[in-house]
């Protein structure tokens, strides 16, 4: 089993400790020439870009990519194991819990890739989960939501760098304006059913790519090539989905540590 992570350390950053702080690498690691960014992003619930539209800061760490990745890494030196990764909603009332079983075959080469594809597993069944009652009640809009999934990619990627999420805008995405309001939750279309009027429509993105708005439409948009990541999939000889549960009230019954 090959599979390759496009953009895994392709280089190393060298900063310094004045604000803005000079980035050697990678912003500006092929032409080898000097560059200084500015590393600071807004403080507020989300930000948004031309290029590659919404983010939600509140999900670059949602079911703590960082030890996703450790974990994986402890499994895979272990010979193999079983995984649990929590996120804790609505000031602790709620969360939602998944187990995912490791093979003894997955090699340290591809513990990344392997804790990527489990991520963005894990991800999707989170959004899911957030769809279904009794959670839809309290938080109707917030499955899928438009700024979700690819904000949880981009915090996968700066936690397997090791690096600020701020790096990766600097390095990667360009600019971004704050906001404490989020993107719109519906679309009008001005082609609807076959009566000829305007459609209301739920914007919802179950992709990992940004969706950005443009003169015809909402329309998917690639990351950058150096941020691309391939994750290994689900197999007998890598990683497969065991169980997952729903708490209420007492997460302690399944967070045996503190969150």
């Amino acid at each position: 089993m090959s599979l390759l992570l496009v953009g895994f350390f392709a280089g190393r950053f060298y900063l310094q400790s004045d604000t803005p702080v000079n980035v050697e690498i990678p912003c500006s690691w092929r032409s080898g020439i000097r560059q200084t960014v500015d590393r600071s992003l807004p403080d507020t619930h989300y930000l948004y870009s031309e290029q590659y539209g919404w983010f939600d800061t509140t999900h670059f760490a949602t079911g703590k990519p960082n030890k996703v990745l450790a974990d994986v890494r402890r499994a895979v030196q272990r010979g193999g194991g079983v995984i649990t990764i929590r996120q804790l909603v609505g000031s602790n009332i709620t969360g939602y819990v998944a187990h995912y079983d490791i093979s003894p075959s997955v090699t340290n080469e591809e513990i990344y890739p392997v804790a990527l594809g489990i991520y963005l597993d894990w991800s999707m069944r989170f959004e899911a989960w957030q769809a279904k009652l009794p959670h839809s009640l309290f938080g109707p809009l917030t499955s899928y939501a438009l700024e979700d999934l690819p904000s949880q990619y981009i915090g996968f990627y700066a936690s397997s760098h090791n690096i600020p999420i701020e790096q990766v805008f600097a390095c990667y995405l360009g600019p971004v304006q704050g906001s404490e309001e989020g993107p719109p939750h519906f679309d009008i279309q001005a082609e609807g059913d076959a009566g000829g009027l305007p459609e209301v429509v739920r914007l919802q993105n179950k992709r990992f790519t940004p969706l950005v708005e443009t003169e015809v439409g909402w329309r998917p948009t690639k990351w950058p090539k150096d941020i691309q990541l391939t994750p290994v999939n689900s197999s007998p000889q890598t990683w497969r989905f065991v169980s997952e549960k729903t708490w209420y009230l007492d997460y302690r019954a399944y967070w045996p540590t503190s969150p």
